[in-house]
C-alpha cells in the first residue's frame, strides 16, 4: 500500500460536525492566524460547500474553478455565495485568492498555502477514526443501488454506515469523513464518483479501502475524462491504495474488468461468465420480487435469494453485496435474511402504485443501459385491459464531444421498444451544448426515435408542460416510467399531478437551508417546488392544526415521521390545500381521537396513522386517491369510515387490526372491490 503522506497529531475537542480555528488550522498545519486567536477556541459548524452554509459556519473551500481539472465554482463565486449565507470565516487556497483575486469584504479569509494537499492530510487522519471495515464502491451505473444493498447486507449484523444517496464526490467523503469521525463503525461504506479525472484516485487514497467493488466501467463521463483508457485507470485505482489483506469485488462480465490485472485477491461475480466466484442464475420476478440463485464456486453452494426490487439488471448488484456478506463472514442464512428486508430509498427505482397508476421514479444519474434496462421492465409489466404504457425520458448527459451523435443513435435503438407514447422533456432548441452537456439531449433522441419508429411521441421543453401532459393524459391503469438526470426535476412534475413526496425524497435539493421556523412550527420548503413541509408543530389544548400556509408558502405536505410518538395530541386538523399526510406521520399517538382531512388531501402515506389505538372519528374527504398500507392498522377503536369515491388504491393491511371497523363505500367503487377481497366489513351507497 502506498503510504506518501507525514502523520499529523490532530485532537479534537468538538464532536460531530463542530470544530475550532485552532482545530482545523493544526490539523492543516498551519498557526492561528493572529487576528483570529481570540476566538480561535470557539466551536463552529464546518461546512465543505458554501451552499450548505449556515449563519456562523466555517466554510472550507476544497476546490474551486481555478484548480485543473476541476468544473465548479470560481473561488470569488464560492466567497460570495459563503458570504450570502452568513459564514463566520472562509478558509481557502492562498494561490486562488490570488488568482481569482478575491478581497475581503462582509467575510473573513484564511488563505492556506497548498490548500488542497493539507485538507489531504486532514482527511486522512480523519480515516484513521475508523478502525472497522472500510469499503468502497463505484463503477459507471449500479453504484448507489450496490452501495445501498451492501448496507443491508452489514447492518443487521455489523454497527455500519453507508452514505446517503449518491452522494460520492470528494466533498461528500470529507464531509462524512468529518462528522462521523467519533462514531465506532464496524463497516463504514462510502461510494465514489468519476465527477473529474483523478477523483477517485484522490478518494482512494484518502479512503485507503480494506474492500473495493467495482459494478463496471462504461463510456460514460467523456466530457471530463476525455477518452476511457484514462476513465477506466481511474476507476480501478482503488485497488492502489488497499493494505495487503484488502479484497476486490469485481464484475467479470465487464469485459475490460475481466482483462485487467488486479495486485490484491479478487472475488468476481457476474452472470454471464461461469468461472466467476459468484454466479446468479435461475433469475426471475414475480409480483415485485426479484429472485435468483448464487452460486459461490469454493463452496460449491447454491443459495436462493429473493428482494424487493423490480429489474434483472439488479442481480448485478446484488450478487457484489453477496460477495461482501461473505467477506464479512456472514452465512447464506444471514444473507438471505438481510436481502429480505431490503427497501428502495428515495427516488430510485422505485415502482409503486399511486391512486391506481403505476408510477416507476427512477430519476438520479441515467445512462443508455439504465434506460433500456427500465423500459425492458416496462415491456414485460402486466397491465389491466386499456391501460398505456408512458416512457418519459430524459437526454443522457455526461457524453463529452459525441454527444449529439450519440444520442439521436440512442433514440433510433428506442424504436424497438414495445410502448404506447413516448415523451422526450429537454430544453430549448436553441440550448447552447454546455447546458446540454449537463442535463443530456432529449431532443436529439427524439430525432433519432423519429427517423425510426412510428409509435406517438412528443419533445416537452419544460417541467410546466410535463406536469400539464401527467394531468391531461395519464389514467388509472396506465403505467408511467420516468428516466432522466435529477437536475431536470421530474419528481415536481409528479407530486404536482399525483399528490406523491418523491421531491421531497431527493437530498440533492435539501440544503442546511431548507430548514425554517415561524411562530408554532418547523417546516422544510423545496424552492423548485414552491411548497412546505411541516416538520413539527405546537400542541394547544391537544390539538394540532396544519395550515394552508407557512410564511405565505403554501404548505404541500406532513413530513415523515413529524409526530410520531406523540402522547399529547387528541385531534388533527389539516386545512385545505396540503396534498399529502407523510409515512409514520401521526403513528403511535395514543390520545388521538380525531382527524380531518380535508378534500385537498391525495396522498396518505404507508403508516401514518398506524398504531393510534384510540382514533374514533375520522374524516376522509373525496380527492383522495391513496391509501397506503398499514395506514390505519390497529386503530382499534375505529367503527365506521366513508370511503371516498376517488380513491384509486388502498395498500395492503391498511386497516389491519381494526375489528371492530365498518367501511362505507360506493357501490362498485374501488373501496367496495378492497373490502371484499380483503374480508372487511362494509356498507354501500348508490
Amino acid at each position: 500500500m502506498k503510504r506518501d503522506v507525514n502523520d499529523i497529531p490532530v485532537t479534537f475537542g468538538t464532536k460531530g460536525n463542530r470544530i475550532t480555528i485552532r482545530e482545523l488550522m493544526t490539523a492543516l498545519g498551519e498557526e492561528v492566524p493572529e487576528r483570529f486567536k481570540f476566538v480561535a477556541d470557539e466551536p463552529h459548524r464546518l461546512a465543505v460547500r458554501p451552499q450548505h452554509v449556515k449563519p456562523g459556519d466555517i466554510c472550507l473551500i476544497i476546490r474551486a474553478a481555478e484548480d485543473a481539472g476541476f468544473r465548479g465554482f470560481t473561488s470569488k463565486e464560492q466567497y460570495d455565495i459563503a458570504a450570502e449565507k452568513g459564514a463566520f470565516v472562509i478558509v481557502m487556497s492562498k494561490e486562488n485568492v490570488r488568482k481569482a483575486k478575491v478581497k475581503e469584504t462582509t467575510l473573513p479569509i484564511i488563505s492556506v498555502p497548498k490548500l488542497r494537499g493539507k485538507v489531504f492530510k486532514f482527511l486522512w487522519k480523519l480515516r484513521e477514526c475508523q478502525k472497522g471495515t472500510v469499503v468502497t464502491i463505484t463503477g459507471s451505473i449500479g453504484k448507489t443501488t450496490t452501495k445501498d444493498f451492501c448496507r443491508c447486507m452489514a447492518e443487521n449484523q455489523f454497527k455500519t454506515y453507508a452514505s446517503f444517496g449518491n452522494s460520492n464526490t470528494i466533498h461528500s467523503l470529507s464531509r462524512h469523513l468529518f462528522e462521523e469521525r467519533d462514531s465506532d463503525y464496524e463497516v463504514f461504506i462510502q461510494e465514489t464518483g468519476a465527477g473529474y479525472p483523478g477523483s477517485i484516485r484522490f478518494a482512494s487514497r484518502i479512503m485507503r479501502p480494506n474492500v473495493f467493488i467495482i459494478t463496471n466501467v462504461l463510456n460514460h463521463h467523456m466530457q471530463a475524462y476525455g477518452n476511457f483508457d484514462r476513465l477506466f485507470k481511474d476507476k480501478v485505482s482503488g485497488d492502489e491504495f488497499m493494505d495487503d489483506n484488502g479484497t476486490v469485488i469485481v464484475n467479470f462480465d465487464d469485459k475490460n474488468l475481466r482483462k485487467h490485472k488486479f495486485i490484491h485477491q479478487v472475488k468476481s461475480f457476474g452472470i454471464e461468465n461461469e468461472k466467476v466466484d459468484y454466479r446468479g442464475t435461475n433469475i426471475r420476478e414475480n409480483d415485485g420480487k426479484l429472485m435468483f440463485d448464487v452460486f459461490e464456486k469454493e463452496t460449491n453452494t447454491t443459495t436462493p435469494i429473493a428482494i424487493e426490487i423490480y429489474g434483472k439488471h439488479n442481480v448485478y448488484n446484488a450478487l457484489a453485496a453477496f460477495a461482501l456478506g461473505r467477506v464479512l463472514g456472514l452465512t447464506y442464512e444471514q444473507i438471505q435474511e438481510n436481502f429480505s428486508k431490503y427497501k428502495t430509498r428515495g427516488i430510485r427505482q422505485m415502482l409503486v402504485n399511486i391512486g391506481g397508476v403505476n408510477i416507476d421514479m427512477d430519476c438520479y444519474n441515467v445512462a443508455e443501459e439504465s434506460i433500456m434496462s427500465m423500459l425492458k421492465i416496462g415491456e414485460d409489466f402486466k397491465l389491466e385491459e386499456g391501460g398505456r404504457k408512458i416512457a418519459v425520458i430524459g437526454g443522457e448527459n455526461k457524453l463529452g464531444a459525441d454527444l449529439h451523435e450519440r444520442s439521436r443513435a440512442f433514440g433510433q435503438k428506442l424504436a424497438n421498444v414495445k410502448f404506447d407514447e413516448f415523451v422526450f422533456c429537454g430544453r430549448d432548441d436553441d440550448t447552447d451544448d454546455l447546458v446540454l452537456k449537463r442535463f443530456g439531449d432529449a431532443l436529439d433522441i427524439s430525432k433519432g426515435f423519429s427517423e425510426k419508429c412510428d409509435t406517438p411521441y412528443r419533445y416537452l421543453k419544460t417541467i410546466d408542460e410535463l406536469t400539464d401532459y401527467l394531468r391531461d393524459n395519464v389514467k388509472r391503469g396506465d403505467l408511467v416510467m420516468l428516466k432522466g438526470i435529477y437536475l431536470l426535476d421530474f419528481p415536481i412534475s409528479v407530486d404536482r399531478v399525483f399528490g406523491t413526496s418523491f421531491s421531497y425524497r431527493l437530498s440533492n435539493h435539501r440544503g442546511p437551508e431548507s430548514k425554517r421556523r415561524t411562530t408554532g412550527y418547523r417546516y422544510e420548503v423545496i424552492e423548485e417546488l414552491g411548497e412546505a413541509a411541516v416538520t413539527r408543530s405546537a400542541v394547544k389544548n391537544g390539538k394540532v392544526i396544519i395550515p394552508s400556509e407557512l410564511d405565505e408558502i403554501p404548505v404541500y405536505r406532513v413530513n415523515d415521521e413529524a409526530f410520531k410518538g406523540w402522547k399529547t395530541i387528541k385531534s388533527l386538523v389539516v386545512k385545505d390545500g396540503a396534498k399529502n399526510i407523510g409515512r409514520e406521520a401521526f403513528s403511535g399517538c395514543p390520545a388521538l381521537k380525531t382527524v380531518k382531512l380535508p378534500k385537498s388531501i391525495m396522498v396518505i402515506e404507508d403508516s401514518a396513522f398506524e398504531n393510534c389505538a384510540s382514533l374514533t372519528d375520522l374524516t376522509l374527504s373525496e380527492g383522495l386517491n391513496h391509501i397506503g398500507e398499514k395506514a390505519f392498522a390497529n386503530c382499534g377503536e375505529l367503527t365506521s369510515v366513508r370511503i371516498p369515491e376517488s380513491i384509486g388504491m388502498i395498500g395492503s393491511d391498511a386497516f389491519e387490526g381494526d375489528d371492530k371497523l365498518t367501511l362505507i363505500c360506493k357501490r362498485g367503487s374501488f373501496a367496495h372491490e378492497y373490502a371484499e377481497e380483503n374480508q372487511i366489513k362494509y356498507e354501500l351507497y348508490d
